[in-house]
């Protein structure tokens, strides 16, 4: 385990000499993240949220599912059909927008 916790501290002391600036700053025995490393850290989260949100539409693209679903029926059935047929599509395919 100090292997890895040496690995990480070899690839922080990168990241802020690549930087210029420390992202984490030591206050006792807790460690707490500097407005630098607080953007990094959103910025980060951003950027993992809009991969997964690739490679979910990739999944859908490559699975024959496409993005949006337009369904078109009379309105006195749509009552009846809709609510399973949303419930049934959310199922397999969470990611898909469906319209009426």
């Amino acid at each position: 385990m100090a292997s890895g916790n040496s690995e990480h501290q070899q690839q922080l002391a990168k990241l802020e000499a690549c930087l210029g600036v420390p992202v984490l700053t030591r206050v006792g025995n807790r460690l707490f993240f500097t407005p630098v490393g607080e953007t990094l850290t959103k910025r980060a989260r951003e950027v993992f949220h809009e991969l997964e949100q690739a490679r979910f539409e990739v999944d859908a693209l490559t699975s024959g599912i496409s993005r949006k679903i337009s369904v078109g029926a009379v309105a006195t059935v749509m009552p009846v059909f809709a609510p399973e047929l949303v419930i049934e599509l959310k199922k397999r395919a969470p990611h898909v927008n469906l319209s009426f």
